[in-house]
């Protein structure tokens, strides 16, 4: 991994990138280099970076139900 890999694998762990398209301006400032759309797509793609995306939920489940059953399961 050069250091521009590393460079932004270290950045996208510590900041994270809201889009490829940030990813890509951080690589223009920080190195003075271009990439594509597809470019970047494909750097994220061989150095394993994920969109961090939260975990889905049920429209229909009720926080307050869910804390009040919670409240009355066994303590181990």
């Amino acid at each position: 991994m050069n250091n521009k890999e590393k460079s932004l694998s270290q950045a996208s762990t510590e900041n994270g990138f809201a889009s490829q398209r940030e990813a890509g301006q951080f690589l223009t400032k920080e190195f003075a280099v271009s990439y594509t759309q597809g470019g970047i797509s494909l750097l994220f793609s061989r150095l394993r970076i994920k969109a961090k995306v939260p975990r889905p939920f049920n429209k229909k489940a009720s926080l307050e139900e869910q804390l009040e059953y919670k409240k009355t399961l066994p303590h181990e």
